[in-house]
């Protein structure tokens, strides 16, 4: 799948085992949280904290130390 230049971020949510992307240009992206094991372990306090990128192309959780890029959350 070939990510637009233009994509951004705009929410990550959590459902049924699934990171929820949504992207600010209306795309809805499923990825499992298992590809992620920080997040996998995490409660869900601690999932619901992130911050997006000032730019939109990536996704911080503070409390894990954790980053993940745009490209890293393509299905």
């Amino acid at each position: 799948m070939r990510i637009p230049a233009d994509a951004k971020l705009k929410s990550v949510d959590f459902l049924k085992g699934n990171l929820i992307v949504q992207l600010e240009q209306g795309a809805r992206w499923k990825v499992p949280v298992s590809r992620f094991p920080a997040l996998a372990k995490a409660a869900e306090d601690v999932r619901r904290r992130y911050e997006l990128l000032p730019d939109g192309k990536g996704v911080v959780w503070p409390a894990l130390v954790l980053c993940v890029s745009l490209q890293q959350l393509k299905p």
